[in-house]
């Protein structure tokens, strides 16, 4: 927290504001877009689920937050299909999933 002090109407006031350390590794730029993802059913890489659709909201060179519409787990791997993706990330691990609605999850994915 830090002391806030601004001007309003000629009158100095002071304000307590909260910020929250952005504590992530490197930067992310949103980039908002539809992907096409398969999910890894079981420990064989070669079974993979029907292709799914997800929205992305930002992308690093190490991960990719997404939007998804079918429940994933941690540590389950997505294979992503999309040009814009390098060959490094073309497979990811779900290292954390956040309910937003019944069917619609937030999803960080880090690059394998």
């Amino acid at each position: 927290m830090f002391l806030l002090s601004i001007l309003i109407g000629g009158k100095k006031k002071l304000t307590m504001v909260r910020v929250s350390k952005d504590r992530r590794h490197g930067r992310r730029d949103t980039f908002i877009t539809t992907v096409n993802y398969t999910v890894s059913t079981a420990s064989d890489s070669l079974k993979k689920d029907t292709l799914k659709q997800a929205i992305t909201i930002n992308l690093s060179p190490t991960g990719v937050c997404l939007y998804v519409f079918n429940r994933v787990a941690e540590g389950q791997r997505l294979e992503l299909f999309a040009s814009f993706f390098s060959e490094s990330c073309s497979t990811a691990v779900v290292r954390w999933v956040k309910k937003i609605t019944d069917d619609i999850y937030k999803v960080g994915l880090m690059c394998s």
